[in-house]
C-alpha cells in the first residue's frame, strides 16, 4: 500500500527565463510524523546545463553522496543559536538534488551526523535567502539560461 500526498506549486519568481517554484507538499494533519516541505526547484534543465552544474558541484563539494545529492555547508555566520551550540552536529548542510532535468534544494537545514536533533529545521529567513542566492549564483556560473 502506498500513500500519496498531494502537492501544488506556486510561482515564486522567474529567473533565467524559467519559472522557479516553491513546492508545498501537504500531508494529513492527523499524521504527526509528516511536516510540510518547501523546496526551490528548477525543473527544465537541458542535458548540457546538467553536465555543467554537475562539474561545478563536484569540483566544490566532491562526488554526489547518493544519486545526485550534494551536501552544501551552510556558512557558520548564518547558524541559529541552537546550531552554533551543537558543535558535535556541525557542519550544518543543505541537500541539493541534481538530476538530468531538474535541480531542487529543500529549505531545510540538517546535520549529516544524526537523523534527529533540535538544531535541524526549516531555514531561517537569512538561511533561506542564502540558499536562493547560492542556487542563483550556481545557475549563473553554469550558464543556465532560457
Amino acid at each position: 500500500m502506498s500513500i500519496c500526498f498531494p502537492a501544488f506549486a506556486l510561482p515564486a519568481r522567474e529567473k533565467h527565463g524559467r519559472d522557479i517554484r516553491i513546492l508545498f507538499v501537504h500531508q494529513p494533519i492527523e499524521d504527526k510524523r509528516w511536516t510540510r516541505m518547501k523546496q526551490y526547484v528548477v525543473d527544465t534543465l537541458r542535458l548540457q546545463e546538467y553536465e555543467r552544474l554537475k562539474k561545478i558541484l563536484e569540483a566544490r563539494h566532491g562526488a554526489a553522496a547518493l544519486g545526485g545529492i550534494y551536501w552544501i555547508p551552510v556558512p557558520e555566520s548564518l547558524y541559529t543559536p541552537d546550531q552554533s551550540l551543537h558543535t558535535g552536529c556541525t557542519p550544518h548542510v543543505v541537500a541539493l538534488d541534481l538530476s538530468e532535468t531538474r535541480l531542487s534544494c529543500e529549505f531545510l537545514i540538517r546535520t549529516r551526523k544524526t537523523m534527529h536533533c533540535a538544531c535541524m529545521g526549516y531555514a531561517t529567513e537569512a538561511q533561506r535567502n542564502w540558499i536562493v542566492d547560492m542556487v542563483d549564483a550556481l545557475l549563473e556560473e553554469a550558464g543556465v539560461v532560457a
